[in-house]
């Protein structure tokens, strides 16, 4: 995932974000412990394994990209949380730990499936559980989000078409089923400028590999999207999504 190296200092700022009522709720309906640990695989800057933290006992996160490693620390130290980080590929990740909750952010489709899956079993305690999550701009009630998704998806550099990975075909076959998922819905205010820059927190519009057309992207999203600002801010419809698989579908 070098493609996220450029993205590291601003993938939390730009990326829709998850809300605390998100991991409030999350953390109330699947009745987190504190004693429970938890590992955050891809874990980016850090944001499910800091937002989770004060819910669980102990808080884990890996990633290969060592920017990404660079931010989450950082981000962690800001918040006041203890995060334990770990440079390594989830495929290739061993622990002595048995985790109660593993959290996997908007990095599905980057996993290497069989070897993700076993892992995974491998990690997860008997009674754990996994947790797919995402965040994203409700494209029906959010005027403009389908521009900016077509915008942007011409510019793309890399093929997208494994964005649309879900959880339930991720899992299909293997020891682990979805037994219910958490919706957590809020509507936000945000810069336009803040909203042209989401486009390069995402790996096929990075700034690394996007390079000498990043100013006609940015221009070409500034002419379709201010018609929709107001003083400057675009409002948007953002859902926290949290899709829970356990090795039982009765668990």
């Amino acid at each position: 995932m070098g493609r996220f190296s450029s993205t590291a200092n601003t993938y939390a700022r730009y990326r829709e974000p998850y809300t605390p009522e998100f991991f409030s709720t999350v953390a109330r309906e699947l009745q987190f412990g504190k004693s429970d640990k938890l590992l955050d695989v891809a874990c980016g800057p850090g944001l499910l394994a800091i937002g989770f933290a004060p819910s669980v006992a102990r808080v884990e996160g890996v990633d290969p990209e060592p920017n990404m490693l660079a931010a989450a620390r950082e981000a962690a130290a800001n918040a006041g949380t203890a995060l334990s980080l770990h440079k390594s590929r989830l495929e290739d990740f061993v622990s002595s730990n048995a985790f109660d909750v593993i959290t996997i952010g908007r990095a599905l489709h980057w996993l290497d499936r069989d070897p993700a899956i076993a892992a995974l079993d491998r990690l997860l305690a008997p009674a754990g559980r996994i947790l797919v999550c995402g965040a994203s701009t409700d494209r029906d009630l959010t005027p403009w989000a389908k521009l900016f998704i077509e915008v942007r998806e011409r510019y793309a550099a890399l093929d997208h078409s494994h964005y649309g990975l879900d959880g339930t075909d991720f899992f299909a076959g293997s020891p682990l089923h979805k037994v219910t998922e958490i919706r957590v819905p809020h509507l936000q205010t945000t810069p336009l400028e803040d909203v042209i820059q989401r486009s390069h927190t995402m790996s096929n519009t990075s700034p690394e590999v996007i390079g000498d057309r990043r100013a006609d992207l940015e221009r070409e999203l500034r002419a379709l999207l201010t018609p929709y600002a107001h003083n400057g801010n675009l409002e948007e419809h953002i859902t926290g999504v949290a899709s829970v698989f356990a090795r039982s579908a009765l668990s």
